[in-house]
């Protein structure tokens, strides 16, 4: 099994956006049709259920290039969907639709129909995917052991799905425990060398566990495929600039495991307190108590957060990327955006008003272009557009 090293700077994403009625704010099975009204889809298209479309955006070398290759492709879709009298906008749940969406017709998605049944039917979820480029497989298996000490707390940082089929679900993260329901999702196997994970594959496909690295659906995973770790725990935020900042926050995190100079404030946790701490961040977010030794301490997900922000900062600012990662710290000073959307219902807005919000956050940052300190719309509910 061939490992394709990618430069250490390289970086890229991968957002899912809801495709929605442009009058209803329901999810719609339009994702062909706006892909084939777009003038380029070298880096946009379809997912599982037709109700997605996907940036897969290209290879990056730092954040400034990512953060404008992804406005570039969300202003395409955003542009195309308009015409169409069709939206787009970033959630990790939509709040209130009921329907089941169809499977979009590709020989794999028709194989992972077959394997799923209706639980497949289910997975109406957005998130966000962050590869980081490492340049062999140990590296990938060292970094990605480390850093999934990291995962419940981004997932708490990153929360944006607190309504389901117009219910409060509870959790900040509903989009999480939804896919949980599936095949191969969650925490992978802890593994800490490449054979290791060679003897997984291998067994894996003795046994037609897994067709392709594409079917382990883990919160981290390897892709020798692309020569990346990616991170897949997160929800989508609303707006790119939050999105680039998640990936930033990655980004530092992975330097500093390859320089040595993390210290993780979460240590290395038997499998079954992992699972706990990935359970209590989805349902709580910030306000979560994380366990953070394996004897059973605990400390508040808000202040793992800025103890996680602070040590991803000092590498990015010590190649110039700094300011990209401030609306990370916007979203703790406000409890994140599965807050946000709480506190609008409280103060009245019904579940539609949450969605018309994602899609005038999105759609104002297009139009303004902000730069990469700025997050526009991501103040207090007040401010949010009504």
């Amino acid at each position: 099994m061939k490992f394709h090293g990618s430069p250490r700077r390289s970086l890229g994403v991968e957002l899912e956006l809801q495709v929605l009625d442009g009058r209803g704010l329901n999810l719609v099975n339009e994702a062909l049709s706006l892909l084939d009204a777009c003038p380029d889809r070298t880096y946009v298209k379809p997912e599982y259920i037709q109700f997605t479309v996907e940036i897969a955006s290209k290879v990056c070398g730092d954040l400034a290039e990512l953060h404008d290759h992804l406005l570039q492709q969300a202003a395409m879709l955003r542009d195309s969907a308009r015409d169409m009298d069709l939206r787009v906008a970033g959630g990790g749940t939509h709040p209130f639709c009921t329907a089941l969406g169809k499977v979009t017709p590709t020989p794999r998605y028709a194989r992972v129909e077959q394997d799923t049944g209706y639980v497949g039917y289910t997975q109406i979820t957005y998130a966000l995917h962050v590869h980081v480029g490492v340049s062999d497989g140990p590296e990938a298996m060292y970094v990605m052991h480390h850093l999934r000490t990291y995962l419940p707390i981004m997932l708490a940082l990153s929360a944006n799905s607190p309504y389901w089929r117009g219910s409060d679900t509870g959790f900040a993260s509903y989009r999480h425990r939804v896919l949980m329901a599936a095949h191969a999702f969650g925490l992978p196997p802890q593994l800490s060398t490449w054979r290791e994970f060679k003897k997984l594959v291998a067994v894996s496909r003795r046994a037609r566990i897994f067709e392709s690295f594409s079917d382990m659906h883990w919160d981290i995973r390897p892709r020798p495929d692309y020569g990346t770790v990616e991170v897949r725990i997160m929800d989508i935020q609303p707006t790119v600039v939050e999105n680039v900042a998640l990936a930033a926050l990655v980004h530092g995190l992975v330097s500093t495991i390859r320089d040595g100079t993390h210290a993780t404030p979460i240590t290395s946790l038997p499998f079954w307190l992992e699972q706990e701490n990935q359970y209590r961040a989805a349902r709580d977010g910030l306000g979560a108590d994380l366990i953070v030794t394996p004897h059973g301490h605990t400390r508040s997900a808000y202040d793992l957060t800025a103890e996680m922000l602070d040590i991803a900062r000092a590498p990015l600012q010590a190649e110039g990327w700094a300011d990209y990662l401030e609306p990370a710290r916007e979203l703790l000073r406000d409890g994140g955006n599965s807050a946000r959307l709480r506190r609008r219902v409280r103060e009245g807005a019904p579940l539609r008003t949450l969605v018309e919000e994602q899609v005038t956050r999105l759609d104002t940052e297009l139009t303004r272009r902000a730069p990469p300190g700025e997050a526009p719309h991501t103040g207090t509910p007040e401010a949010l557009p009504r």
